[in-house]
């Protein structure tokens, strides 16, 4: 990561660019990045604060800031990489330790870690690969490590070893994870749930086995675009486990089970014989979910310690308390850092309301649901009505069958019904029923209704500020408005949803997603020779630009669109052309430049437009005043400054935009 930082001086380096540079296709979290920069300005003696090597770009990447002198040097020529067999020796031989001393880049440092271990592979892959042909055995199998990928990340799982059959990963590393064993059986419960939809048949259905236990892992020297591998006893005991599973299965340790089995239904499998380890290791076979919870599973019920001090803390939840007896209803807020007792906390004031009259229930915030709504709420409904996960699942299961044991045709006719069955009954409410009405227009075909529906989804979820559940609907319209005619108005449409799609991709930090939508918005505008729509893809690349770093770019791409929209009277494009302008003078230090665009923005919108987002994440009233404030701090000019930041609080409180509120200038 340094190498590439230093050969990239003075530019800004966005997450994705480095997670190319460095660990190219392998799949880790996003918080290795972060992790990565601060080992190296812990390296480097470099504070965050007051940087003098990397610089933190808020909101866009990193930057490496100290001078750099190119020698003429030449560089050492390293072997090329290989993959080594799972388990192997970091040095094979006397040569290669030798070349790794003298010329080859030292690994990550290794570390001991406590991780769950989940081995999974298609089961009989070479007679698999025998009847379908190797062209498309490759093309199943690309499409299952896809799938296991992007299900391994959501629950902060790594791969760390690929085969022609399956692949193995690990929880609990590079970044610790208390409930590493939950993910991994959470992941693999997905992963069998989503491969459900491969041809791989029963006889060839995936089977996995995890186990947790204790490993070394460290980067490879020899092969730099791996971050991790891990080695030990534990990774051959999941493999162990792994070969037991007959297909469809996923079997646990008893080392995982006692982690999980407050929340995992299983049943007992065949023991398991380990060579020189004195007795068999007990499997179990995950029959599903009861519930989830947060925290370390298994260590709630274990606080047998006499609980000393919060008593005033216990005393103002119990008084409390007794306001939301009488009618009031209250809201507490416990903060506090990792490990400082604030489970511990709850249990206790759960036990002291035994024998007391009322109910007490539990939801929990999971980090890979984040982006769930209201995942809390939904475990107190489900917890008051008795629902588990299993009992939903198992309902789930059986409409599946049930609905693909339909012709195709009959399930168009179906889900047309009820589109138009929802259109009747909520006529006057329809907002409340887009979702729906945008799943059955597309199940049902309906495609016209279906860019209708999903767009107006997408705006919906874009509302309350949930932009990955905006950036799916956005693609299904977009998808939908393949199958309608090619005329100028659907190519209109396309402009302005992918428009939409760049405003909900921008706070997920999906640069390059973005510059490839806004290439094709512009070459449809283009062809339209559509100068309001050109004038809005101008803008949007005026904003790419600018947290790229390109601070030019981002200035022409602007001042294009501002030509734009005077020479055809575009009063909003011209303000939040004037917005972006001064956004990319401010960048360059240019304060007097940028305060006068962001008064002209400013003074572009009247006060029936503050609400107004205008396809941006935030309203322009709101940001164009936040700027404002922040350009007369850095002349000095604090009246001024103040007045306009308060006048732009004002705003975003009045309107209730929350995310706008949290860009207080004061």
């Amino acid at each position: 990561m340094l190498r590439y930082l230093v050969a990239h001086v003075g530019q800004v380096a966005t997450q994705d660019a480095l997670l190319d540079a460095v660990w190219g296709s392998t799949a880790v979290s996003e918080t290795v990045v972060r992790n990565s920069i601060r080992e190296l300005r812990t390296t480097l003696g470099d504070p965050a604060q007051h940087p003098q090597f990397i610089q933190t770009v808020h909101r866009r990447g990193y930057r490496f800031i100290a001078p750099v002198t190119v020698a003429d040097t030449p560089q050492p020529v390293l072997p090329p990489a290989t993959e080594a067999p799972l388990g192997a020796p970091l040095s094979t031989s006397p040569e290669s330790g030798a070349a790794a001393s003298s010329g080859a880049e030292p690994s990550l440092h290794e570390e001991h870690k406590l991780v769950t271990v989940l081995c999974c592979t298609v089961t009989d892959a070479p007679a698999l690969a025998v009847h379908r042909g190797p062209e498309a055995m490759h093309r199943l199998m690309q499409e299952f490590l896809a799938v296991a990928q992007e299900v391994m990340q959501r629950y902060n799982g790594i791969i760390t070893h690929v085969t022609g059959e399956g692949f193995t990963a690990v929880f609990g590393a590079p970044v610790g994870q208390e409930d590493h064993a939950r993910c991994a059986v959470l992941a693999a419960l997905e992963l069998a749930r989503r491969l459900r939809v491969q041809p791989l048949g029963k006889a060839h259905a995936a089977a996995m086995g995890l186990h947790t236990g204790p490993v070394v892992v460290g980067g490879l020297a020899y092969a730099p675009q791996r971050l991790y591998t891990a080695v030990g006893a534990t990774i051959h005991q999941a493999l162990l486990v792994q070969r037991l599973a007959p297909p469809g299965t996923i079997l646990l340790s008893t080392a995982t089970h006692r982690l999980v089995q407050a929340e995992v239904r299983v049943a007992v499998f065949d023991p398991l014989a380990l060579d020189g380890s004195g007795g068999p290791l007990s499997v179990y076979t995950v029959q599903g979910l009861t519930q989830r919870r947060a925290g370390v599973v298994g260590q709630g019920s274990r606080h047998r310690s006499r609980f000393v001090g919060r008593e005033r803390e216990l005393a103002i939840l119990h008084a409390r308390l007794t306001q939301a007896a009488q009618g009031h209803g209250q809201v507490v807020g416990i903060v506090g850092e990792p490990g400082m007792g604030k489970s511990r906390f709850l249990t206790e004031f759960h036990r002291s309301l035994v024998g007391q009259h009322m109910t007490y229930r539990e939801g929990h915030c999971l980090p890979y649901s984040s982006t769930t709504p209201y995942l809390p709420v939904r475990d107190l409904c489900r917890q008051g009505c008795g629902i588990t996960e299993a009992d939903e699942l198992e309902v789930i299961t059986a409409k599946e069958v049930v609905y693909r044991s339909l012709l195709h045709e009959r399930q168009c006719t179906l889900h047309t019904r009820i589109v138009e069955m929802l259109e009747t009954l909520y006529h006057e409410r329809m907002t409340e029923q887009v979702e729906r009405l945008a799943h059955h227009a597309l199940r049902g075909e309906v495609w016209d209704k279906a860019v209708t529906y999903c767009w107006q989804a997408g705006e919906k979820a874009m509302a309350r500020s949930a932009h990955r559940e905006a950036v799916a609907y956005y693609e299904q319209a977009l998808s939908a408005l393949q199958h309608l005619p090619a005329q100028r108005g659907t190519h209109e449409q396309a402009i302005d949803l992918q428009l939409a799609l760049r405003t909900a991709l921008f706070p997920l930090g999906h640069f390059r997603r973005i510059l490839a939508v806004l290439r094709e918005a512009e070459a449809l505008a283009v062809a339209l020779d559509d100068p309001r729509r050109l004038g809005q893809v101008a803008l949007s690349l005026s904003n790419h630009c600018y947290f790229m770093g390109t601070y030019d770019q981002a200035i022409t791409a602007a001042q294009r669109a501002l030509a734009l929209a005077t020479a055809h009277g575009e009063v909003i494009l011209q303000a939040r052309a004037n917005q972006f302008l001064g956004v990319a003078y401010q960048a360059q230090g240019d304060y007097p430049r940028a305060i006068d665009c962001f008064g002209q923005a400013v003074a572009s919108l009247d006060e029936t437009q503050h609400h107004e987002r205008f396809g941006e994440v935030f309203p322009p009233a709101v940001v164009s005043r936040a700027w404002l404030t922040a350009c007369h701090a850095e002349l000095g000019t604090f009246v001024e400054g103040r007045a306009l930041g308060e006048e732009g609080l004002r705003i975003a409180e009045a309107i209730a935009h929350s995310p706008s509120a949290l860009r207080r200038p004061l």
